[in-house]
């Protein structure tokens, strides 16, 4: 069992190391062209490239369905907020202000990996919240919009579209994914008040 171990061991960091230099330089794979590269079982592959995934040696693109190393033009850090709500990152020791395009879906100390571009920052994946729960409230029609945040998109949510709230009302919801065309999905937590009651604003 022993030999049998570390013969599985020896196999799973040759992987790591054969998937790691696949990436080098700055090549980007499809599912499919790493498991034929690769040659081993889906399990397998999902399970490595979680793992570089994890350790921020890659990142995978939903829109055009590749993995792609974090280097060169990518790069991965926290974004930080100031008291006037803009959002700032530090590259190579250097704080760089975020336009309000590259900070929408952002909250403060969220983990993210941006695009170095001729034009500035392009916000490419959010990989680690530091927070999931954010407050809302009630709008006309039972839109909702998080308080404070002009460009953070809310999807519609029937579920609480079903609660009928009156327009007003403050909600605490937990962010579940990330942005797509239509904004983010958020599920229902609970009722904090109203926005001109003063133990809502509190909260």
């Amino acid at each position: 069992i022993k030999k049998l171990e570390k013969h599985a061991l020896k196999e799973d960091i040759y992987d790591v190391e054969k998937l790691t230099k696949l990436f080098y330089p700055e090549n980007n794979y499809t599912f499919k062209e790493l498991k034929k590269k690769l040659k081993i079982s889906n399990q397998e592959l999902h399970s490595l490239l979680k793992d570089l995934e994890k350790d921020e040696i890659i990142f995978y693109n939903y829109n055009s369905d590749i993995y792609i190393p974090i280097k060169g033009e990518y790069f991965s850090t926290i974004c930080k907020c100031d008291k006037k709500g803009l959002f700032y990152i530090y590259l190579n020791g250097v704080e760089e202000y975020l336009p309000k395009k590259a900070a929408a879906g952002l909250l403060p100390y969220d983990k993210a990996i941006f695009q170095k571009t001729p034009l500035g920052f392009k916000l490419v994946k959010i990989i680690k919240r530091n927070n999931l729960n954010i407050v809302c409230e009630i709008l006309e029609n039972n839109k909702i919009k998080v308080v404070g945040r002009e460009n953070f998109p809310i999807k519609n949510n029937l579920q609480i579209k079903k609660l009928n709230l009156p327009v007003g009302t403050r909600i605490l919801v937990e962010i579940e994914n990330e942005i797509n065309q239509n904004g983010f999905d958020v599920k229902f937590k609970e009722v904090l008040g109203h926005k001109n009651d003063l133990n809502a604003e509190f909260e």
